[in-house]
Formats: structure tokens, sequence, C-alpha cells
């Protein structure tokens, strides 16, 4: 209670303060407090301003009146707005308004909760806001990423992006939190660890490891200048793997006694049914120079490639490439790196032919073999896409076709990634350097990318294009009258399907009967917020009731429409 003077005579009530202007957040308590002076001491009245009347403000569980003070408990949006202050005695009154506004709560939300990502694809987190304009921040597992976006974009997944995402949403003293979780779950291999170049003496034992990750957990095969390690075993020579107790996957190649001749290039690469990961480097061992059977070698024009001899000895004055009996750079594209590498980069048909390594040491002692190269040319894709403007019904083909690459040639086609269902009823119909795909009718389910993949024994090349067939507005939830108790949520459906997405727009009736003008809804006067999926949701006050309009329109067929009524009764206390 605020202690007043009053002055003694007679005298109307005059108001001294007010809370003119007030602000609460969602969900808090706020009392308006009214002062006056008046002889006899003035009685007061609270009014609440609603669709341009004046009501009279009573007692109910969460607002009450106590003299000079209204009392708001757990403040709604709805409370928003003017509320007027009455003082008055025998001799007049006088009345001044308070403004409120009720400051909406942040509630944040991020979709999906769960994300599980194979590696290498794209994830993307959105975060959503409610309760009015906010800055966003990402953290990841306690890092921040990203900017100032509410959507989180994660490009080629890796077993480090794994983890806990949260939204951070501020504003002022205000904040709010959502996290979500992103899993790995088809999950190319990764390396973790290596062997290094080394030059040993004949004689010792030598062990080299590589450890990776991976799901389902990879496999090691071990190279010697990229042929099989297991096609050359001997007593000597041993391949181990197993699962380190942190899940990682390691493999050991054992070899009892070094040789001269267990020199060259190692790889170990490790696979599963995501990808492949591998590591290269020379083990060199003393001895004289001497080459490896070389096999032919086939490579794919366009593509960089690097061709190793596959020598041993150590040490190794120079490494030499000839072609013809010329030195390789000398004539021609091809190049000789400087670890004594042919490189054709990119290799293309002319680089075709028998090549010749040399490999010399310091002593003048040598080895020479000879090397078939095959350049195979990959098939090359003329790009194609399907008709826009399509509507259900339609009937379409789509013709894939190459422009060239080395013969047969052999097509498939795949829709969202995934052989096409046989209860589309599409035909597929490929001649030598064409297919086609034939859509009879096409509906909503056609819609999709589709992928034309072309192979032969070079490469395998694709080309996707999207199919997207406008659908007319349907109903999910069709909008149905509501009644609601005063003060409690009030939720209209209103969710349709169509491509494109259907536009929903809200309108309220102004006037009765067939003379009804329907208007947009005026969010000021009427707080209603429209959810994302196009229903309407508020607290439930008197000036809601009415009759409303939903439409739902996406400029395919003639859209839809539907009239409901609301209906608010009181609540007994």
């Amino acid at each position: 209670m605020i202690a007043v003077s009053h002055p003694t005579g007679s005298m109307a009530p005059r108001i001294l303060t007010i809370s003119e202007d007030e602000t609460v957040p969602q969900g808090g308590d706020i009392r308006l407090v009214c002062c006056a002076i008046g002889s006899p001491p003035p009685t007061y009245s609270w009014f609440r301003h609603a669709n341009g009347r004046l009501s009279p403000v009573g007692n109910s569980i969460r607002i009450s009146v106590s003299d000079q003070v209204l009392i708001i408990r757990r403040a709604q949006l709805s409370d928003g707005g003017i509320w007027t202050c009455r003082a008055h005695n025998q001799y007049g009154e006088q009345r001044r308004d308070a403004r409120l506004k009720v400051r909406s709560r942040l509630v944040v939300s991020v979709h999906p909760q769960l994300h599980i990502a194979n590696s290498g694809s794209s994830v993307t987190f959105n975060c959503s806001v409610d309760g009015g304009e906010a800055r966003v921040r990402w953290l990841h597992d306690g890092v921040p990423v990203g900017g100032g976006e509410r959507v989180l974009r994660i490009h080629g997944v890796v077993r480090a992006h794994r983890g806990m995402y949260q939204c951070f949403a501020e504003r002022d003293l205000d904040s709010a939190q959502a996290a979500a979780e992103l899993r790995l779950g088809d999950t190319a291999p990764e390396l973790h660890y290596t062997f290094i170049e080394q030059a040993l003496h004949p004689g010792p034992a030598l062990a080299l490891h590589c450890s990776a990750s991976g799901s389902p957990s990879p496999r090691f095969t071990w190279l010697l200048d990229m042929q099989v390690v297991e096609e050359h075993n001997t007593q000597q020579r041993s391949i181990s793997q197993f699962m380190s107790p942190n899940g990682d996957v390691v493999s050991y190649l054992n070899i009892t006694s070094v040789r001269p001749e267990d020199g060259g290039r190692y790889t170990c690469r490790a696979h599963n049914t995501r990808g492949a990961v591998e590591h290269s480097t020379r083990l060199n061992v003393y001895g004289p120079p001497s080459i490896r059977n070389i096999g032919p070698v086939r490579v794919v024009a366009g593509v960089n490639t690097t061709i190793y001899c596959p020598y041993s000895g150590f040490p190794i004055s120079d490494i030499r490439w000839q072609r013809g009996g010329i030195d390789v750079g000398s004539t021609g594209r091809a190049l000789s790196g400087s670890g004594g590498e042919l490189l054709l980069w990119p290799a293309e048909p002319a680089d075709a032919g028998v090549y010749s390594c040399r490999v010399n040491a310091p002593s003048g002692q040598y080895a020479q073999k000879d090397v078939q190269i095959f350049v195979r040319n990959p098939p090359k894709i003329a790009g194609f896409q399907f008709p826009a403007d399509l509507v259900e019904g339609s009937s379409i083909q789509v013709l894939c076709g190459i422009t060239s690459g080395d013969k047969p040639v052999y097509f498939s086609w795949l829709k969202d990634g995934q052989h096409i269902p046989s209860n589309l009823q599409v035909q597929e119909k490929s001649l030598d350097e064409f297919s086609f795909l034939i859509f009879s009718h096409v509906t909503s389910k056609h819609s999709g990318d589709y992928t034309c993949v072309a192979s032969n024994t070079a490469a395998e090349v694709n080309h996707t294009a999207r199919l997207a067939v406008k659908v007319a507005p349907s109903w999910v939830y069709e909008p149905q009258d509501v009644s609601a108790l005063l003060g409690t949520q009030i939720l209209i459906h209103c969710v349709t399907k169509g491509y494109p997405e259907p536009r929903i727009t809200w309108m309220k009736a102004h006037g009765v009967g067939s003379s009804a003008d329907f208007r947009p809804l005026n969010r000021v006067e009427l707080p209603l917020s429209v959810l994302t999926n196009g229903s309407l949701s508020g607290v439930a006050t008197r000036g809601h009731e009415g009759r409303y309009m939903c439409r739902a329109d996406n400029a395919v067929g003639r859209g839809l429409s539907k009239i409901v009524t609301v209906s608010v009764n009181g609540r007994l206390y």
C-alpha cells in the first residue's frame, strides 16, 4: 500500500502518478500503480482497453486489484496494451492510462535434434527463435562455430564434426538455448597414424604400421610399388590387423629380416564401403639397383597421373624415363618428377605407348625395364534437364547421351540416389550412345532428382537433373470450428500440401452475414501467430470471437479456402 497525504476540505481526485510505460517478461509478475489525491480520499477502479471498449477489471486467478495497485501474475502476451486507472469521489473523477508491454519469452529449438550423417555428406541444422528479434550464435562441443546465421551448414562431414551443437539466442538480458547432436553413420576411413621414410642396412627386423577409423570398421591392404603385398609374400613377411581400445583399426606389416629386394614404395590403404584412404612412402635398403616386373599400366584421359618406377636398391644417383630412346621431358608433354616419377598431368590419348625406366647407382650399376601405358577415354555426358511447369498427368521423356568416350558404354538410372522403384512405372531404353527415360503419366510421386550413370572401362560419370511436378494444394489438416475458454490457448489447424509449397493466408470477417468483409489479420489489434505449418495460434480473448478464413494457394489450380467460427467462453472462478 502506498501512503498518500490527502488535503482537507473538498476536492475532486487528481492523479499524481501512474505506471505509464511498463515492460514485463512473458511469465513474469508486474504491479501497475496509480496514486491520486482528493478529499475525501478517492476510490480506485481499473479498466482494460479491448476492441475500442473499456471493460472493468475484476479479480481472477492471475489478475487482482487492491486499491491503487493492479497485480498481474504470470503475464501473457495478451496482457499487453492499455490499462486505465479511475480515481473518483463525490466531487469528480480523473482517468489516466498505463501502457504495459509484455516481452515475449525467447524460445529456441534446433531441428533436427538428432542428425545421423554419413561421411562426406552435407548437414543442415536450423535454429528457430520465437519471441522476437534476437542475436544467434552456435557452439560445437562448447567451441564457437559458424557465424550469426540461424542455419548452420556442415559440408563434407568427417569424424571431427560429430558431437553436440548448441544454438544460443540472446536479447538484452534474455537468453535461451537448444541443442542437437550430430552422430556419424557410415563414414569413410581416416588415417590417424602412418609410417615414415627410412633407409636401412640389410638384416634387422622391421615393422611398418598404420591405424585408421571408420564405419563400418575399415580393412587394410598393403602394397609394394602398387602391387598387393600378399602376392609377394615370403616366409619372412606377415600382415596383422586388430582393433585398438579406442576403436581404431591397427595394421602391421612385419619383415623378419630386411633384404635389398624389400626396398620400394610401400602403401597402407584403409577401405570400407564408404571409401578408401591411403599413405605411401619409400623404404630404402642398401644394395644394388633392381626393378621389379612392370605390368601394363592403364590410365584415364584427363586425369593427372603419376607413375612410379618400382625399383629397389640404395643409394640411387638418378632415375630416368625414356620413350623411343629419348629422355622424357626433352620432347612431348610427359615430364619426370623430382623423385624420378613419370608425370602425365593430365594424361592424354597421345601419351599411350612404351616407356623405359632406368635406375642408376653411384657405383655405375644400373637396372632398366619397359612399361606399356594405355590411355582410356571416359564417357562425357551431354547435359539434360526436365521441362519446367510440369503438372500431374503430363507425359515426358528425357534423353541422356554421351559426346565422347571409349565404347562400349553402359547406362543406368537412379532416383534420389537409389534404383528407380518399379511401382513408378518409368521405362528405361538404352542404345549404344543414348539412354531414354520415359514417363507416361507423371504424378507428385515422380518428383525428385534423377541421375544418369554412364560407365566404360575408363570411368563412371553421371549427370543429375531435378523433376518437379506441380501439384495443387490439398488438405493435410482442414480447418474446423473452434471453441475455447477465455485465457486458454486457441489452435486453428490449416495444414496443406502441394508443390510449390502453398502460401497460407489468414483473414477475419468484419461485419455480419453475407455482407461480411474478410480482411487480413491485424496482429497488433488481435495478437495471433501463424505457425510454420500454417496453423493459427493465440491466447483466447473476447476479441478473438468471429469468423476466420484460411486460404492456401501455390498458383496451381484454384487453391483452397475454408471459413471457420471461433467462440470464446467465459471462465468461472
